[in-house]
């Protein structure tokens, strides 16, 4: 709800923005907008290390198809201002109509061709089957959870910073960024109840993970061709690939409960790092004036 919230003031703000643009068409400090609506794909890839003796969250960052895993539909909005000054917010839904993919880039065009952008990022996938772990190690016991154990939403967030470099061919526009930054996991709690076979005995595992900030590489490349071009008026075909690749971890708290709540133990578990790679592709219309 919050989501929604904050997506409804960000797009009425820029509803709003042509009545500033017309009251301050004089001084000229808003002189162009954008818009554009397009469908693409993504493709996740992580590496899998093999069972240890603590359960990896990141060895279920995979996905048991042959295909590629996600399909989304997206909206950018973006404006600029005293001719040097852009501000462009990408959303992103998957087929659920989910808020899968964040991006807003705040970017400064001192020269033509060369800037520097920076912004905030945010984006969702699934995590499968990860209880097995305990399923393999644990064979002695029953181990209750609920269907939702089968796939859990994973949210990462962070920031981004980078060079920007454009070339304006007559009606194209082409742009690359070379982002780089930070991003983190979003802390999340489970639980495995476990009773063993044959006996009495339970207890319960708590799993709570910790933030851990990694740095990533994530250059990106745009194409637009603008097909109409009126004075006040532009439409046109918009491509954009991307590549990301960072390495992640998920450590956590373990705390261990026999019998009951009141006794128990805890312990701090450090995983391996992860290459982890997404690939997008997209394509769509554009509008400016």
């Amino acid at each position: 709800m919050k989501i929604g919230k904050t997506i409804g003031l960000i797009l009425l703000s820029f509803a709003a923005i042509p009545v500033v643009s017309q009251e301050t068409e004089k001084d000229a400090i808003i002189s162009d907008f954008k818009f554009k609506i397009f469908a693409g794909i993504r493709n996740i890839e992580c590496d899998s290390f093999g069972i240890d003796k603590n359960l990896d969250f990141v060895n279920a960052y995979y996905s048991e198809y042959d295909y590629i895993e996600y399909q989304y539909l997206g909206l950018n909005f973006g404006i600029k201002a005293w001719q040097k000054i852009e501000l462009n917010l990408d959303l992103l839904v998957v087929d659920s109509y989910v808020l899968n993919n964040l991006q807003a880039h705040l970017c400064y065009m001192p020269f033509k061709n060369l800037g520097f952008s920076t912004g905030y990022y945010s984006f969702d996938y699934f995590m499968n089957d990860y209880d097995y772990f305990y399923r393999i190690i644990y064979p002695d016991y029953y181990i209750y959870h609920d269907d939702n154990f089968y796939q859990k939403r994973i949210k990462d967030y962070g920031f981004l910073f980078g060079p920007v470099f454009r070339v304006h061919p007559k009606r194209f526009f082409v742009e690359l960024r070379m982002n780089s930054g930070f991003l983190t996991t979003k802390m999340f709690v489970e639980e495995f109840a476990m009773k063993q076979k044959n006996s009495n005995f339970r207890q319960l595992l708590r799993l709570e993970t910790h933030k851990a900030w990694t740095p990533l590489f994530y250059p990106e490349i745009k194409l637009e061709y603008n097909f109409l071009k009126k004075t006040d008026f532009n439409m046109g075909l918009n491509c954009r690939a991307s590549y990301f690749i960072q390495d992640k971890y998920l450590d956590y708290t373990l705390i261990r409960y026999e019998w009951t709540r009141e006794n128990s133990t805890e312990e701090i578990w450090f995983n391996p790092h992860h290459k982890f790679e997404k690939l997008e592709i997209d394509l769509g219309l554009l509008f400016s004036w």
